[in-house]
C-alpha cells in the first residue's frame, strides 16, 4: 500500500499529492478548475521535484506515465517511457520539466491513439537512496481510510435517489472532481458523475463526510452495483443512452409508488398554534421517486415541468407534495408511503384543496 506526501518548497506543503512507492514516487494528475481543483500546484511539484531529483550524483533512473487511460492504451511500460534519468540530467531541472510536459501533450496522438490531453500522473523511478529525506515529502496527515465494503454497502436505494436529486438541482459534492471515464444516467437521461452520486448517497447513509480515498469505483466496487441496483445506468463517458431505457428485469428503482416504507405522519406539534407535523424528508423522498423511476419531475395533473420552461435551475420549482388524504384528517400516527402523494405545480395544489373542501361541504 502506497502512501501520500506532499513536497515541501520555502517552508510551505505544496498542494499536490505525491505517493510513495518502493524505489518510486507518483506525482497524481491534476483535476477540476477553480475552489474545487485537485492537485492545483502540480506543476510547482514537478519542477520542485526535477529540481531535487538531477544532478551529479541523480538516482533518477526514468519517468512514466501511469495515467489509467494511458495504461489502458499501452500496458506496455516501455511505450510509457517520457525519459531516461541521463537525459533530464544533461537538460537539467527546467528544460527537463518543459520536455515531460511537451511529451506529455504528444502522447497517444494520431497516428496512434489519441487518448486525450489530462494523462499528467507520472511515476519517478529512482536507484537505491531515502527519498522522502532527498525530496523534501512530508506525509499528509489525517486521510480517510477506505470504508469496508459492509459499510458502503448501507447505502440505500433511496440515499442514491436523494444524491442525484441534489446533483440536479445543482447541488455539488465539492470533495469529488468529475468523472473522466463514466457517466451515471437517469431514465430521463440526466447524467452525472458516479462518485459524485455515490459520496453524496454515502454521507446520508452513514452521517459522514465523504471522500474519494472512501470507497474506489468500478465495475467490482459495490458503488458501482448499488448505483445499477438503484435504476440507473452506468455508460463511458460519451456513449448515447435512450432517454427512455428500460429498468433491468427483477430490479427495482426504489423507492416508487409501490415503496412498502411508511413514514409516521400526523402527530400534533405546538408551534404558534397547533398544525400537524409532516414527517422529515418524506416531500424529498417523493421528488427523488419520481426523478428516478420518470427521469424527470412535473406536475401529476397537468403535466407542468418546469425544468422544460425555466431551465436545470428549477427542476422542482413550484412543485408541491400533496396528501392525497389531507394531512389535517390523519390520525396521529398515521402511516403515509409514497403511493399516497402526488407531485402537484402551485395552481394545481391549490384547485386540488379547492375541491376537497367543497366535497366536504356538501
Amino acid at each position: 500500500m502506497s502512501k501520500v506526501y506532499r513536497i515541501e518548497l520555502d517552508g510551505q506543503q505544496l498542494d499536490a499529492e505525491i505517493r510513495l512507492e518502493p524505489g518510486a514516487i507518483v506525482l497524481e494528475s491534476r483535476g477540476g478548475t477553480g475552489a474545487y481543483a485537485r492537485n492545483p500546484q502540480y506543476s510547482a511539484a514537478l519542477e520542485t521535484i526535477l529540481d531535487r531529483s538531477l544532478g551529479p550524483s541523480s538516482n533518477l533512473e526514468r519517468v512514466v506515465l501511469v495515467s489509467r487511460d494511458a495504461i489502458k492504451s499501452f500496458p506496455d511500460i516501455a511505450n510509457r517511457l517520457l525519459a531516461e534519468g541521463p537525459e533530464l540530467v544533461a537538460l537539467g531541472p527546467r528544460a527537463a520539466a518543459s520536455a515531460i510536459r511537451t511529451r506529455m501533450r504528444t502522447f497517444g496522438k494520431p497516428p496512434g491513439n489519441n487518448i486525450g490531453n489530462s494523462q499528467k500522473r507520472l511515476r519517478f523511478e529512482y536507484g537505491p537512496g531515502k527519498l522522502v529525506q532527498q525530496l523534501k515529502l512530508h506525509p499528509v496527515a489525517g486521510r480517510p481510510k477506505r470504508l469496508a465494503n459492509r459499510d458502503q454497502r448501507r447505502v440505500t436505494a433511496a440515499d442514491i435517489h436523494a444524491a442525484v436529486l441534489t446533483l440536479a438541482q445543482g447541488g455539488d459534492a465539492p470533495n469529488f472532481d468529475g468523472s473522466r471515464d463514466y457517466d451515471l444516467v437517469t431514465l430521463g437521461g440526466l447524467r452525472f458523475p458516479p462518485k459524485k452520486v455515490f459520496g453524496l448517497a454515502l454521507e446520508r447513509a452513514l452521517g459522514i463526510e465523504a471522500y474519494p480515498a472512501h470507497f474506489s469505483a468500478g465495475w467490482s466496487q459495490p458503488s458501482f452495483e448499488l448505483l445499477q441496483a438503484a435504476g440507473y445506468a452506468i455508460v463511458p463517458k460519451g456513449e448515447p443512452v435512450a432517454g427512455d431505457q428500460a429498468v433491468e428485469p427483477g430490479v427495482s428503482p426504489l423507492p416508487s409508488e409501490d415503496d412498502d416504507r411508511r413514514w409516521i405522519e400526523g402527530h400534533p406539534k405546538r408551534v404558534a398554534h397547533l398544525r400537524r407535523e409532516r414527517a422529515p424528508g418524506l416531500a424529498r423522498d417523493k421528488k427523488a421517486a419520481l426523478l428516478a423511476t420518470a427521469g424527470k419531475l412535473s406536475c401529476e395533473e397537468c403535466g407542468f415541468e418546469p425544468v422544460a420552461k425555466y431551465g436545470p435551475a428549477f427542476l422542482d420549482a413550484g412543485l408541491d407534495v400533496h396528501h392525497r388524504t389531507p394531512l389535517a384528517e390523519l390520525p396521529a400516527g398515521t402511516e403515509t408511503s409514497l403511493a399516497d402523494l402526488a407531485l402537484l405545480c402551485a395552481t394545481c395544489h391549490r384547485i386540488e384543496h379547492r375541491k376537497m373542501a367543497l366535497a366536504k361541504a356538501s
